[in-house]
This record gives structure tokens, sequence and C-alpha cells, in this order.
């Protein structure tokens, strides 16, 4: 093989535009490249020592992919590991081979992800992928429940089957109704077109059954091997930068599937594979978030809301109002949709009691409000502090916020420096907070 690469100095400006495209990924929406993705999962299958699935099943969502993988490894179908473990590990016994400790270590900082950015994302999109593949549409009957271990053709009829079936599936946001029969179609029909009893269609419903666990194990799973996307850029820089581009052929399979599709998950004789979402908006901290609609949605009419990260029901963030706000239970939710509704709104609508203000002494040229919240709207009294981002956004202005602090807490001072673990004297004493 000859010897090996030592330095990479002379190719920076190529590593950093390989760790652009890899972090493009994070945010990519659109249709997947069907035929990229399953000639990605064929070679990845062939490259861990696999037999490639008869088929690939495709699904609109990651809700319903974590449904449908629950459900195939429920009936016994094995989950195949390997096809992320071994493209790993081969890659890098490749990288081994071919570049010295320093020349990988200098390709390892180059193609490394901004700390948390990709997590965040992935963890968040497993949330709202969670709640809504129990809050799916319900409607007529599916067909007749399907023996899953099958011919070829036939998987490509039950494929054509789901994909007509599911133009009902979610077609109402994440938590817009809430009604119990808009929380059964999607599970239905994926329990019925592999077979699953009836019967158990009722603890698939429910929250905290073996069942739900099993989806969120699913998600978790796909949310692990989306985790390795950074190692993935690491070795596909390596591959690329190398004129033997062979000796990581093992890593070109799980690379193509990342590039062209959503999440996937690979079975002894099946894989399933999701589309990208149509919508994804980030806040400038690379949270999801929008203050329109829906931050994140995938074909089909599946949507989650985010508020700065957080998903939340759909009128946290298109319509709050004051009675909604009172009655929600989650601390959370409430929070964001006070900030969706505006602290200075609210504070009137609410009725909020200003008991004290000042000038912030951590952040000049701001004020600080102490209010009273009445036992009417969360049940208790309260008392909120209203004060102001120390940094600008981008276009200028400044993020306001509340921030609940004990009721014995009676200065506005004083609870500035309550939120940060200080006395009132110390806290006056600061000359600006970040």
């Amino acid at each position: 093989m000859g010897s090996r690469i030592s330095r990479l100095d002379d190719r920076t400006a190529a590593l950093a535009a390989i760790r652009s495209e890899w972090l493009d990924l994070e945010s990519a929406t659109g249709p997947a490249d069907r035929a990229e993705a399953e000639f990605g999962i064929a070679l990845a299958y062939e490259s861990a020592g696999l037999t490639p699935p008869h088929t690939v099943v495709w699904v609109p969502d990651p809700a319903l992919g974590a449904v449908v993988a629950a459900v195939l490894a429920n009936r016994g179908t094995r989950t195949s590991g390997r096809v992320w473990s071994e493209a790993r590990q081969r890659g890098r016994r490749a990288a081994s081979q071919v570049y010295t400790s320093r020349a990988f270590d200098q390709a390892e900082a180059a193609t490394r992800f901004p700390a948390g950015a990709a997590a965040r994302i992935e963890t968040a999109t497993r949330s709202a992928a969670l709640g809504l593949a129990f809050a799916s549409r319900s409607g007529n009957k599916s067909p007749a429940p399907r023996d899953p271990f099958m011919l070829q053709s036939e998987w490509r009829n039950m494929q054509a089957q789901i994909e007509a079936s599911m133009s009902m599936w979610g077609q109402h946001a994440f938590w817009s109704h809430g009604r119990l029969d808009y929380r059964k179609r999607g599970v239905r029909l994926a329990m019925e077109a592999f077979g699953a009893p009836e019967k158990d269609l009722a603890q698939w419903l429910r929250y905290r059954t073996p069942q739900y666990l099993q989806v969120k194990e699913c998600l978790d799973w796909a949310v692990g091997q989306r985790a390795h996307l950074e190692e993935l850029a690491l070795l596909d820089a390596l591959s690329r930068l190398h004129a033997d581009r062979a000796a990581f052929r093992p890593v070109d399979g799980v690379a193509a599937v990342a590039r062209s599709a959503g999440w996937w998950w690979p079975f002894e004789d099946v894989a399933v594979a999701s589309e990208r979402p149509t919508v994804r908006t980030l806040d400038r901290e690379g949270r999801l978030h929008a203050e329109d609609g829906p931050a994140l949605a995938y074909p089909g009419g599946l949507a989650a809301h985010f508020w700065h990260g957080r998903v939340v029901p759909r009128w946290a963030v298109l319509e709050p109002t004051v009675a909604r706000i009172a009655a929600e239970a989650n601390v959370e939710v409430r929070r964001c949709a006070i900030e969706a509704m505006g602290w200075a709104r609210f504070a009137e609508e609410a009725e909020l009691t200003l008991l004290d203000e000042c000038a912030d002494p951590g952040n000049p040229g701001q004020w600080l409000g102490l209010h009273a919240v009445p036992g009417k709207v969360w049940g208790t009294p309260a008392h909120v502090l209203v004060c102001t981002n120390g940094s600008p956004d981008l276009d200028g202005g400044r993020h306001t916020f509340g921030l609940l602090v004990p009721v014995t807490v009676g200065s506005a001072l004083g609870a500035a420096a309550w939120g940060y673990g200080l006395t009132a004297e110390e806290y006056a004493g600061l000359q600006r907070r970040a």
C-alpha cells in the first residue's frame, strides 16, 4: 500500500468543505433520493458481510418508521446492528493503514462538529416523533393482516398499500386536538400490515406499555446512529483525500444513505427508511424553532411545533392565550407559550401586579420588573421576574423573558440575584451579564 500519509496541512480547505457538507445534512430537507439510498443500503449490507434486504419499505416520517421497525422487531426479524458497526470499524482500520496518527488527528480536528449542535436537533426530533407515533389520525379499518415473511413481489405490494393508506396519516398537527379517535390510524396500519393481532392495538396506544417502549427504543437506536455523522464525515474525508478509495469502501454505503434519506432501520430481510423533512427551521443557536408554524414537518402532514428547541403544542406557538396557559400543566410548555405571546401582552391580559422594578445593574440600559401572578392563572400564587437578555438578537432587538422566583422574594433586584445564586448586594456590583 506504500508509505502512509503523515501530514494534511495542505488539505485544510478540502477538509473544511467536506465538514460543511456533512453539517448541512442536519438541516437538509426535501424528498429523499430513493434510488441512491437503496443503493447505499445494499452496499452497506454487503460491506458488513450480510445479504442485502429483499426490499426497502419507505415511510413518510420517523414516527411511522419507528412503529414499523418496532413491529418488525416484535415479529422476530433481527435488527442488523452490524451494518453500522462494521462500517465504522472497517473504515477506521483502513484509515490506520494509510494515514499516520498525526494525519488522522489533523483530519479529526478539522471535521469536528460544533459541540452539541447535531445532538440537540436529533434529540428534539426523536421527542416529537415519539409523540407523533402515538397521536396519529384514525380511519377506516386496514386490509386483512399479512404474514411478514413473504416474497419480494408481495413486499412491494404491501409497501404500495402502506403508502396509499398514509393519505390521512398525521393530517392534524402534533397535539392540535388530542381527541382519542385521532390517535390510532398509523399504529393500526403498521400492526395490521405486518400481522400483529388486532387485540394488541389498545396496548400500543397507551403510554409506558412494552409496545410504547419498543417504539421509543427504535427511535433511540436511530438517533444513536445519526450521532455518528461526525465520524462518517471524518472517514468520508479520509476516503476522499486518498488515492485508493477502495480501502474505504465499507463506509460508502452508510454514507450514501445518510446523504440521501432520513432515519433508517436495517433488518435481516427488509430495511425501513424514512423520508427527510419538508420543513426544518432553526434558531440562531441551532435549535428547532419557528414562530409562524411548525418547525419540523414531513410528507403526508405530520408536523411538530418547537419553541427554541422544546416541542410544544400547536396552540403554544400560534394561538397562545391566558386561559390556555393557565390550563397547561407542563411548566415548560407554559413558559414557551408566554414567550410566544410576549411578556408585555401576557402581563396585561393576565392582570399581573407589578411589585417592584429597577434598572438592571448586570445589564446596563435594561430594566427588571417583579410581578405577582394571580392564583387563578396557575392555580397557586407566584412571582415572576421579567427581564431582558444581555446580548442582542440577530435583528438587533433584545429577547424579553420571565423567570419564576420564590414568593418570598419581594424585590426585582433580589429576584435577579436569586437567579444567579447571589445576594442583592453582590448582584448590584455586576457590570454586565452575558
